[in-house]
């Protein structure tokens, strides 16, 4: 299902610096609890805008909502190492190695 506020460490982290200054787009995602796995006109994803900006922190928000299935963490994958001259290696080792998706088929 869609993660709430409180499913990963991470999602908790972030949100408790919420009132310090007007929210960004990340934090609206996770107050609004927007499911981050829909893509945009174009497909691509929250998480693949995080992973083309290089946002190693957002990019762990966003996979420990719970919403990110295989397919997107490759898509990001593919986006980092295609966009990227030099990727960003901490990115592409939590990309490879730390992100756990979620179970819930592609097309939910």
């Amino acid at each position: 299902g869609i993660g709430k506020l409180g499913d990963s460490p991470e999602a908790d982290a972030f949100v408790d610096g919420v009132d310090r200054e007007p929210p960004t787009l990340l934090e609206m995602i996770l107050i609004r609890n927007v499911d981050v796995s829909k893509g945009d006109s174009a497909g691509d994803t929250a998480l693949m805008y995080a992973a083309r900006a290089g946002a190693l922190e957002h990019v762990k928000v966003l996979v420990g909502l719970g919403q990110i299935v295989q397919a997107e963490i490759d898509d990001a994958l593919f986006t980092v190492v295609d966009e990227k001259s030099v990727p960003d290696v901490r990115l592409l080792s939590f990309l490879l190695l730390d992100a756990k998706p979620c179970a819930r088929p592609a097309d939910f």
